[in-house]
């Protein structure tokens, strides 16, 4: 209600007919009672400001006890404030209550001082956090909290140790003769195919897969075929579900003294629906590891997400927009709050004398109308003004709409804040959010833990509707600027690169790995990824037109030859021939010999013509004025591979003469 400055009204007057102390009954229901303005009463609320709205959160989404933590610390406050300032344009950005109460289970109580005042568990909670905990399964929550970590401890160990005889291994190979022996299967084939007689020729048929297939039967019969020195998949299945089906109980992270106990049927679903998804999607133990040691303050959909974490978060996100509402529209509007009409607050400067005058008024009449029902208000006793409205003179609520008919409309008192008050945010909560965050939880199943969703799911569920790169909103726009996508260079792309920001950094290391192999035509293998890689031959799909600018490999490549392109050029026809060379060569066969001076002009000048021979010439050193240095160029020592066309030796390298090699491809 505005309030217009004028002399507050003469109030009406009371008489008091009898002192005698009566209790008024409220009449029957049957009797037809008198509505009250204040049923009826609306106002329509200002906007609420900044200063209000960043109250309200605290109110919603922060412990006061946390939020004093910080107050009580000169360096967490100026903290906090450097936060904020950081994250101006950011609705999301934490409160005070929840920002000290993230640095106080992180860092506060390690250190020396830092205590969270001795305040109720209600005021280290959220209003939020405390209707959320009373639709969640807490207890649940905590048994499967307690497995994860278990899965945790379980897996770093059995990794450990596999690292441990990896690096063994790499220490033994270092030792004098040790690699004769290790390298016996490849010295073997090198000798048979030697004995053939094929020689380099094969690479052009296909040789490469078949110095393969040899390497791993030889390998199988002297028994040093070690390409999987750990099979990841067998320890899953044999060794860590096992564990789980034959677990009974297990120990609390926290209260060691505390126990869960693990049913049956609650272990399968564990192992079902929580460890096999995240282990058959991950290509290594660290990606795996990644999915499951997730701090509870960082949960989210493509790691480990609790359905206490999910609702918190759909809940903070809708508060947040209710909220928002108030501020960007109107306030909403006000009904009658007797609350408030008995304790008017938060008002005008001018509006404060009414204020105070509302509240003694008030009061002073409630305690009348308590004690001395029969005294007289406009006409009639309270007592008989109760029976008329059917109101308890002994409710505040009912006194309250008495009281503002009878009184209170003709004194301009208020019977509403101009603005939502705390008291409308928390009958939002418990009428308004409660409801559908239940909803909410029975649409999530009956698990405690989410569903595992792999990024390239989750990344077609955000933009795999969107037809045009114009169709991103606002917060698309800026998550691409944060992380420099352009989602101009097209929809698939634009997936690509947000599917590569949205995995873990094991998750993408490893599938890059596994992805340059596939390029090379070379199985990916413990041996060239890593002991934690997990091995899977559905991870070797090799690309069968791998796209290069070398014309020379491309031009080996449609003759047949199906080597990569560093066999090309390192092993089996140009050994020896530096990436320069390598380039020139490539250039002069595609015609692209003279590609960055073809549109130059030179409008019949002479100087100008010497001027670009000389910088051709100083580009390629077409009349070898400066000495190439190929011997440095060749460090390795001399090995043995009758996949080389040419041999090794030097006489033959001399010979070797790029017509040669250029025929042999037509």
């Amino acid at each position: 209600m505005e309030f217009n400055a004028f002399p507050i009204p003469k109030l009406p007057s009371t008489e008091t007919t009898n002192t005698e102390e009566f209790v008024a009954s409220p009449q029957p229901e049957s009797q037809p009672k008198r509505i009250s303005s204040a049923e009826k009463y609306r106002e329509e609320r200002r906007s609420l400001t900044d200063a209000e709205v960043q109250a309200y959160r605290e109110l919603l989404f922060g412990g006061q006890a946390y939020a004093d933590y910080v107050d009580a610390h000169s360096d967490l406050s100026e903290a906090y404030d450097r936060y904020l300032a950081s994250n101006a344009n950011n609705t999301q950005a934490m409160t005070k209550g929840e920002w000290g109460k993230q640095h106080y289970e992180t860092y506060g109580k390690e250190e020396q001082g830092r205590n969270v005042s001795m305040l109720t568990d209600e005021a280290k909670e959220s209003r939020l956090d405390s209707l959320i905990q009373g639709i969640s399964d807490v207890q649940g929550e905590k048994q499967f909290r307690a497995l994860t970590l278990d899965v945790l401890k379980q897996t770093v160990d059995e990794l450990n140790k596999a690292k441990a005889q990896e690096n063994k291994m790499a220490l033994f190979q270092g030792m004098p003769g040790f690699s004769d022996i290790s390298n016996m299967k490849s010295n073997i084939v090198n000798s048979f195919i030697g004995d053939s007689g094929l020689g380099g020729y094969l690479s052009i048929m296909g040789g490469k897969d078949l110095k393969e297939k040899l390497e791993n039967t030889i390998g199988g019969i002297v028994g040093t075929d070690n390409s999987v020195t750990y099979n990841w998949q067998k320890w899953f299945d044999e060794t860590l579900t096992k564990r789980y089906e034959e677990l009974s109980e297990v120990e609390d992270p926290v209260d060691a003294e505390k126990t869960y106990q693990i049913e049956k049927e609650y272990a399968q679903t564990f192992i079902n629906d929580y460890l096999k998804p995240r282990f058959d999607y991950s290509r290594s133990m660290n990606e795996f590891i990644d999915y499951i040691d997730v701090d509870p303050s960082n949960e989210n959909i493509l790691q480990t997400q609790t359905v206490s974490n999910k609702l918190k978060e759909i809940g903070r996100l809708k508060t947040q927009n209710f909220l928002e509402d108030l501020q960007k529209n109107s306030g909403g509007i006000g009904i009658f709050d007797a609350d408030f009409y008995f304790n008017p607050t938060g008002g005008t400067l001018e509006k404060e004398p009414l204020y105070q005058e509302q509240k003694a008024r008030v009061d002073r009449d409630w305690t009348k109308a308590k004690t001395n029902p029969k005294e007289i208000v406009n006409g009639k006793t309270w007592e008989q003004w109760s029976y008329e409205y059917g109101l308890d003179l002994n409710s505040k609520e009912d006194f309250a709409k008495l009281h503002y008919d009878l009184i209170g409309k003709l004194a301009n008192f208020d019977p509403s804040s101009d603005f939502a008050t705390s008291k409308d945010l928390l009958r939002y909560l418990n009428e308004e959010l409660a409801p559908e965050l239940q909803k909410e939880k029975s649409s999530l199943g009956e698990n405690v833990f989410l569903d595992f969703v792999p990024v390239e799911q989750y990344t077609d569920g955000l933009i795999g509707n969107i037809d045009s790169f114009t169709e991103f909103d606002e917060s698309w726009n800026e998550f691409f600027e944060e992380n420099g996508i352009n989602p101009e260079e097209g929809l698939e792309e634009t997936k690509k690169l947000v599917k590569e920001v949205l995995r873990t950094g094991s998750a993408s290391d490893i599938r890059m790995g596994i992805e340059a192999l596939n390029k090379q035509k070379k199985k990916p293998t413990q041996e060239l990824l890593g002991i934690e890689y997990i091995q899977r031959d559905e991870d070797y799909v090799p690309v069968e037109k791998y796209e290069s600018d070398s014309y020379l490999y491309k031009l080996a490549q449609k003759s047949g030859y199906e080597g990569t392109e560093e066999e090309f050029y390192e092993e089996d026809f140009m050994e020896g021939i530096t990436p320069e060379d390598q380039n020139f060569i490539s250039d002069v066969m595609s015609g692209d010999f003279l590609k960055d001076f073809k549109d130059i002009s030179l409008d019949g000048d002479p100087f100008s013509a010497f001027g670009l021979m000389d910088s051709i010439e100083s580009k390629f050193d077409l009349f070898g004025t400066e000495e190439k240095e190929t011997e440095d160029y060749n460090e390795e020592e001399e090995k043995t591979d009758y996949f080389d066309l040419f041999g090794d030796s030097e006489e033959e390298e001399d010979d070797q003469s790029f017509g040669s090699i250029v025929s042999l491809f037509g």
